[in-house]
């Protein structure tokens, strides 16, 4: 079944829309270098309501090369549900998060040895633009994705 993730939520409106426009999992960007980087204690505030009122909703914080103790310090269960991070160079370093953590791979990688079989919900594949981290604008190769055997998360942008 395909899962629609929208990135980039910056605010409770933000999120109400992408929820109307059919998405299952929103995400919120911990990047400082990003646009849609979002302040903790905002994310928090935006979260409570949604959880309240969308449980149904998968909350999702997205990290880029953040070490796993600063990505430990904002993630928490009772703010984001899941997350995906760049970070996550090692299969290992997503069993930090008890299954609740999904590496992004920029492009379609050529090995997910350690990735498919740990206990991550999905792989995230996103379109490798250089210099930019999501949200590029640019469609991902799918055709190569769908030869992976792993549940396959595709995400969008808010702007």
């Amino acid at each position: 079944m395909t899962k629609i993730k929208i990135c980039g939520i910056k605010t409770l409106n933000d999120a109400l829309a992408a929820i109307e426009a059919g998405a299952d999992y929103l995400g919120f960007n911990f990047y400082p270098k990003s646009v849609r980087f979002i302040e903790k204690e905002t994310c928090a505030e935006i979260t409570s309501v949604l959880k309240r009122e969308h449980p149904q909703i998968k909350l999702v914080g997205v990290f880029v090369n953040s070490p796993v103790d600063e990505v430990k310090n904002i993630w928490k269960p009772a703010i984001l549900t899941l997350l995906n991070s760049t970070v996550m160079k090692r299969p290992k370093c997503l069993s930090h998060f008890n299954g609740k953590a999904f590496k992004a791979f920029r492009g379609i990688p050529s090995d997910i040895t350690g990735y498919e079989r740990n206990d991550a919900p999905a792989l995230l594949v996103d379109a490798a633009v250089k210099g930019v981290y999501g949200g590029s604008g640019v469609t991902a190769d799918w055709s190569a994705a769908a030869e992976l055997q792993k549940n396959i998360r595709c995400c969008w942008r808010v702007d």
